[in-house]
């Protein structure tokens, strides 16, 4: 077939073909590369399969796979819906880990808990995703707000006191 035969697909659902005459040997390797990711490959293995050399593939997050991004991006956009990215992070919104006890080697109980750490993380893509992006860390959003606040004490032995320490109404 020559420079117009077509290359194989990016992905296994809504796949585009290419045509190799309009690609160049880098990006058909980029396009094999993710292709292999999303078969189940280690980046390590598809590379290799890519037509990467072993010494390459040994760094391929480091130096193929930020070339790929696009081509990665696009694929997972043909293979995962916006509802089911919407269902995932709502699950994870909800996130709990099971605890278990142990007494000498043997499982006693288990409970699930709140995973405050994957929430917090699931809380953080959403806000991102949605367009609120969260106030970097050390920044105060009230920081050029004008206003004070004056918390007043009744002098020691007023007969307020009482009240103040026990309630209204004590």
């Amino acid at each position: 077939m020559g420079t117009t035969g077509k290359i194989g697909r990016i992905n296994r659902k809504n796949r585009t073909q290419k045509n190799a005459a309009n690609e160049n040997p880098a990006e058909l390797r980029r396009i094999r590369f993710v292709d292999g990711i999303l078969e189940g490959k280690s980046m390590q293995q598809a590379a290799i399969d890519a037509g990467y050399s072993p010494v390459t593939a040994r760094q391929a997050t480091r130096d193929i796979m930020p070339r790929c991004r696009e081509i990665f991006r696009q694929a997972l956009h043909d293979r995962i819906s916006v509802t089911k990215l919407a269902d995932t992070i709502a699950a994870g919104l909800e996130a709990e880990a099971t605890k278990f006890f142990a007494d000498k080697g043997a499982v006693t109980d288990e409970r699930n808990v709140i995973d405050w750490s994957e929430r917090r993380q699931y809380s953080e893509l959403a806000a991102n995703l949605m367009g609120y992006k969260p106030d970097p860390p050390g920044v105060n959003v009230n920081a050029s707000a004008n206003f004070q606040v004056v918390v007043l004490y009744p002098p020691a032995g007023c007969p307020e006191d009482d009240e103040t320490e026990n309630g209204p109404g004590a």
